[in-house]
Order: C-alpha cells, then sequence, then structure tokens
C-alpha cells in the first residue's frame, strides 16, 4: 500500500529482474517496438539495476522508444508498482521459479511469459497469464492480445489470487499430511 509518484495513464506491462542477459530484456523491448508498430498504446516499466543498464538504455533511445518504456532502476518496494500494471511480462530464458510471477499473482496482476519452470503451473491452463515462445514475435503477440482484451485480463486478474491460493505454505502443508493420512 505504499504511495508512489506514478500514476498509470495507459495499460501499463511491467518487468521486474536484475538487468541480465539470463532475464532477457534486449528481447523485451524488441516486442515492445512491435507493438509501437502496429500502434498499440502502451507503457512499459522495468525495474531491476544490473550490468546491461547501459545497453538497455542504449537500445531504448536507439529505437525511439523512450515514450514507451522506463527503465526505473532498482525499488527497495516493487509491489506498489506492480499493483498498479496491468500486466506483468517475463521473458527469462530460464529460471528456477518464477518467483515474479508468483508475486504478481497474489496482486491480481496476469502475466505473459516464456515457458520456463513453473509457469505452465502458475498458468493455470490459461487462466492466469499467457505463455509465449521465447521470440520478439511471440511475445509481442501475447502482450497484444492481453493489452486489447480488456475482459480477459479484468478476468485474468480475478483468477490470479485463486491460482496462488494453492501455493501457499499452509496449502502445501496440507497436501503432505493428506500422503501421510493415505
Amino acid at each position: 500500500e505504499e504511495k508512489i509518484g506514478w500514476i498509470n495513464e495507459r495499460v501499463t506491462i511491467i518487468a521486474i529482474g536484475r538487468l541480465v542477459e539470463q532475464k532477457n530484456f534486449s528481447l523485451l523491448i524488441d516486442a515492445a517496438e512491435i507493438l509501437r508498430s502496429k500502434n498499440v498504446d502502451f507503457e512499459m516499466l522495468i525495474i531491476g539495476e544490473g550490468y546491461q543498464r547501459e545497453l538497455l538504455n542504449m537500445k531504448i533511445s536507439k529505437l525511439k522508444m523512450d515514450n514507451y518504456i522506463k527503465l526505473i532502476g532498482y525499488v527497495n518496494n516493487p509491489y506498489p508498482y506492480l499493483k498498479k500494471s496491468d500486466v506483468i511480462c517475463l521473458t527469462s530464458i530460464a529460471e528456477g521459479f518464477p518467483t515474479v510471477i508468483a508475486e504478481a499473482l497474489i496482486l491480481g496482476c496476469p502475466f505473459v511469459a516464456t515457458n520456463v519452470a513453473g509457469i505452465e503451473e502458475l498458468s493455470d491452463g490459461g487462466k492466469c497469464g499467457i505463455i509465449v515462445e521465447t521470440t520478439k514475435e511471440s511475445i509481442a503477440n501475447g502482450l497484444e492480445t492481453i493489452i486489447l482484451d480488456n475482459e480477459m485480463r479484468k478476468k485474468m486478474s480475478s483468477n490470479c489470487f485463486n491460482t496462488i491460493k494453492r501455493y501457499t505454505i499452509d496449502e502445501q502443508i496440507n497436501k503432505i499430511n493428506k500422503v501421510f493420512e493415505e
């Protein structure tokens, strides 16, 4: 509930993570350029810090995407941004478990994500997010779908909390207890 000075006036895509090659933010920027070329109205916030910051900033400027994409840098508490965003996008090459997606679901934020470990379960059969290929076209298409379909986005948002409840500690303990009872 922390107050932040950002007001989202357009559909907002958020991405959170270290600015490193594994997180694939360069590909996300390429996907954003495709959205702009299709006249999709959006803004994108990338929260995080890392060795690729300068490279990503240069790419954003070179593609003239400054009015669409903002590199926010490290934020101690990203949850107010996440809560106000319409969709989170994860473009990672690999993840052990996409914690940021689980956190987004708790806040009712649907996702577009590459098919990393755990994402299929968190999507709940497409009820909470769209799984895409690791290409700029596929990411752009997934984002375009969720941005332009306001009803789908709202429905996914309402499904998020019910899906993530399955992964609470209490729920996991209940599952373990059932195994022992059998």
